[in-house]
This record gives structure tokens, C-alpha cells and sequence, in this order.
């Protein structure tokens, strides 16, 4: 049986996880164990955007048309895991 949107969407959490705990480990903000944490997170999170926006430009890509992509991208897969959500729902 194929996975749900929700659970690929979980996957891609988790790849993100991987992605972030990594460049915590650039020294960034301590250690990754504090990402729970808004500050933290936010700053590693951020200084990770900035570095994917120098491998764009590196490229020679557009690194603003990437970021609109990704958040399309992004609403797009959490809006069909809604609605298999209420699928499912709905079918009990």
C-alpha cells in the first residue's frame, strides 16, 4: 500500500531533522540538542536557509524563486494530507 501524504510528510520532517541537526553542528547556536528551543531553532534553521541560498547563487540559480517553489511546495503537501486526514474521517 502506498504511504499517505501524512506520512511522507513525516518522512520530510524527518530528512529536515537530519538536514538541521547537521548544521547545528556548524557551531552555530550549541549543541542540537536545543533545537526544541524557538531561539535555537530558528537560528540554525535560518543560518541553514542562508547557506541553501549560497549554494543557489553558487549555481546561479534565483534562491527567491526557490523559497516561493518550496513554500508552494510545502502548503501543497500539507493541504492533501488534510484532506486524506478527513478522508479517513469520514470513512469510520
Amino acid at each position: 500500500m502506498a504511504e499517505s501524504e501524512s506520512e511522507m510528510n513525516e518522512k520530510r520532517a524527518y530528512w529536515a531533522r537530519v538536514a538541521v541537526k547537521f548544521a547545528a553542528q556548524t557551531g552555530q547556536h550549541g549543541e542540537a540538542k536545543a533545537l526544541h528551543e524557538e531561539d535555537c531553532f530558528r537560528e540554525v534553521v535560518g543560518d541553514l536557509i542562508c547557506d541553501l541560498g549560497h549554494l543557489a547563487a553558487s549555481y546561479g540559480h534565483d534562491f527567491e524563486k526557490v523559497l516561493r517553489d518550496g513554500l508552494e511546495a510545502f502548503r501543497e503537501e500539507c493541504a492533501i494530507a488534510e484532506c486524506e486526514e478527513a478522508e479517513e474521517g469520514g470513512s469510520e
